[in-house]
């Protein structure tokens, strides 16, 4: 299945590792037809060798839909976070600023299995070996943050210098 026309949406590059086709992850993404604002939390997968789509189901709960936020594919997860989201008349906005992830196969296209919200704070999204480092989100202080992939720890950093990459 193709995805339907959108902007907004992250498309990270994923190669799952040796003997599998590269590929790249899309996530969520809006379309707007003049009229109302359409979000979008659906999961895809475009195999780059045979130029094919696939919707990636899950169980559970999802990050919801959104647009404008920030991806990557990290110590066996596809980590999502942050974002926009807009009611369809456009009266209601909010920012995100969760944290997603889901786990990844190498011996598989894609693993979508289930997604797990890990955290919230932030707004800039940079990696670093195992460690994401967060910044900005609706946090009014833009208070910078390390997440740390083992042993799952976060701290808030003093100031965004700190978190530069």
């Amino acid at each position: 299945e193709r995805p339907s026309p959108r902007g907004y949406f992250s498309l990270t590059a994923w190669q799952p590792g040796e003997g599998t086709a590269d590929g790249v992850v899309m996530f969520g993404g809006e379309f707007f037809d003049n009229a109302k604002n359409l979000f979008y939390n659906q999961l895809y997968r475009l195999d780059v060798v045979s130029h094919k789509w696939a919707r990636l189901a899950s169980s559970g709960n999802a990050p919801s839909a959104r647009s404008a936020h920030q991806a990557c594919v990290c110590a066996g997860h596809y980590w999502v976070f942050g974002g926009e989201f807009s009611s369809p008349t456009g009266s209601k906005f909010k920012l995100m600023d969760d944290l997603w992830k889901i786990p990844v196969s190498r011996d598989s296209s894609f693993l979508a299995d289930r997604w797990v919200q890990v955290a919230g704070g932030g707004g800039v999204f940079k990696t670093s070996g195992l460690t994401i480092f967060l910044a900005g989100g609706e946090d009014p202080d833009n208070t910078a943050i390390r997440f740390s992939i083992p042993p799952k720890l976060t701290s808030r950093l003093d100031s965004f210098e700190k978190a530069a990459v």
